[in-house]
């Protein structure tokens, strides 16, 4: 930001109509520069999950994940 290397998207997220409270607050916060100006909008959030087949799990004598695992 120092060497003049990105741009504040502010005025054309203005201009556009773009609410920013659409997007997560975190993300947005990652991509605010200290006085505030936009140098990124979030183009995907989104959550992972995972199905575990205990049966297969079973079946290959394998234990089965913590709770904890991520």
């Amino acid at each position: 930001m120092q060497q003049g290397l990105l741009v504040d998207l502010s005025p054309r997220i203005q201009q556009a109509n773009i609410n920013m409270a659409d997007f997560d607050f975190d993300q947005v916060a990652d991509a605010t520069g200290s006085a505030g100006a936009v140098y990124g909008i979030p183009n995907y959030t989104g959550s992972s999950g995972y199905v575990v087949n205990l049966s297969a799990l079973d079946q290959l004598g394998l234990k089965y994940p913590s709770p904890n695992w991520t």
